[in-house]
């Protein structure tokens, strides 16, 4: 959004509102406002009344609080605010006054870029008097609500399979990093709200996802996609998520032996000769970068709903059925509730999967990137009552990569996702 079509009403005295510093934090300039539609100074009830006739009913305003540290923080006495190291925050729905306005109030600092991006939305006069418990769908921005949220790790072949499942709406949503489509799965009415990270990876499907759940407050949050298996499962299978698990977490030592002498570090020895690591290359001369440690893992894991787990567990061999009718016998795929691992990079190694990942849980059947992120954003955003839901299919086995199945396993993820909504089991 444009700062310059929203109004400012800042609470403060004219002394401290004249101020260098709070002239420049509000961007004005010689008594004119170059970041802001206007700038309004107000510090009683009265002041504030013919502010807001001044305003219109559609224009967009927010109001900012001085909490005034020098005169006993009356400001924030004044806005019923709790001081917490040094910043102000609303202690509840706090009333304006005696007008008795549901809104945030902010600080000046950052305000600015918080529009822009759509992370401070600004509120209109019957935002400011609503009476009654705040409506959590749309108390904070103008974003509808979706049932169901549906995010994917990147565009190509995720994104792309799922597209040809929805018919999207013409309006989309920008918070100015993501922009989210909302659509229908095609002969429904079963409405989702969409998007693709541009990037792989915990931390970024963390942060978007907890945007969606703050913005769209769904009931759900599904990630569809590809993922590595385990050496018993099909190219093409769907590994739903039993739980997911982070296993890279843990302490890292130098590895040590016993002697005579005391614990001394271990050392590599080759034709019977101590082996000097900085001098290892290959056969071309590239020098190797030789790593001994002692890895003390300290996973973490996060199960699925046991509602949510209740609720789909009968219904997967149905799935499965169905997304099996187009392939012949040979290439049929399996449906398996099953942990799930994430992992903070791509492996492509033999022997990692067993060595790595069985060894803290054996019956894990798969391994991508994402899958704790999304998990953990639904356990922290909305109170937690968003529950989430990743099932990704096997492209690949972890070594020896190609992308030879991507399109493959992206399709039956996607599938899945059609028979999950279409089996109506979550409403």
């Amino acid at each position: 959004m444009n700062t310059k079509e929203v109004t400012i009403l800042f609470w403060d005295n004219q002394v401290n509102f004249k101020l260098r510093d709070t002239q420049i934090g509000l961007g004005i300039r010689d008594g004119i406002s170059l970041k802001y539609k206007n700038v309004y100074q107000f510090n009683s009830a009265s002041e504030f009344d013919k502010i807001l006739d001044e305003l219109g009913d559609d224009d967009l305003f927010l109001i900012l609080v001085h909490v005034d540290r020098g005169n006993e923080d009356i400001g924030a006495k004044e806005f019923k605010l709790i001081i917490e190291e040094g910043r102000s925050v609303p202690e509840e729905k706090r009333k304006l006054i005696s007008k008795g306005a549901g809104t945030g109030v902010y600080d000046y600092d950052g305000i600015s870029s918080g529009i822009q991006i759509g992370r401070i939305i600004p509120y209109k006069k019957n935002q400011l008097f609503s009476n009654g418990e705040t409506n959590k769908k749309n108390d904070t921005n103008n974003y509808p609500q979706f049932d169901y949220a549906i995010l994917t790790a990147l565009y190509e072949n995720e994104y792309e399979a799922i597209e040809t499942l929805f018919d999207f709406d013409k309006q989309v949503y920008k918070t100015g990093t993501t922009i989210y489509k909302p659509g229908k799965l095609k002969h429904t009415d079963i409405k989702v709200i969409t998007c693709f990270a541009t990037k792989t990876g915990m931390v970024e499907a963390s942060i978007i996802a907890t945007e969606m759940i703050h913005l769209f407050c769904p009931k759900y949050i599904f990630m569809p996609g590809v993922c590595g298996g385990a050496d018993d499962t099909k190219f093409g299978s769907v590994i739903v998520a039993e739980k997911v698990f982070i296993f890279q977490k843990g302490k890292v030592s130098d590895l040590k032996e016993e002697t005579a002498d005391g614990d001394k570090m271990v050392k590599i020895y080759y034709n019977n000769k101590e082996l000097d690591k900085a001098k290892v290359t290959d056969l071309s001369g590239k020098k190797i970068n030789l790593i001994i440690e002692k890895f003390e893992p300290e996973p973490e894991a996060i199960d699925i709903d046991i509602e949510l787990a209740t609720l789909i567990k009968p219904e997967l061999k149905n799935i499965e059925t169905k997304i099996n009718e187009p392939y012949a016998e040979h290439e049929k795929i399996t449906v398996q509730l099953e942990p799930m691992a994430c992992s903070m990079m791509v492996i492509n190694k033999e022997d990692y999967f067993d060595e790595n990942i069985l060894t803290i849980d054996r019956k894990t059947k798969a391994v991508e990137m994402e899958s704790y992120g999304i998990a953990r954003a639904s356990k922290l955003a909305n109170g937690g009552k968003t529950k989430s839901l990743i099932f990704k299919s096997v492209m690949d086995k972890t070594k020896l990569k190609d992308d030879n199945y991507k399109k493959k396993a992206a399709y039956t993820s996607a599938q899945f996702l059609k028979h999950l909504l279409e089996s109506n089991i979550l409403v």
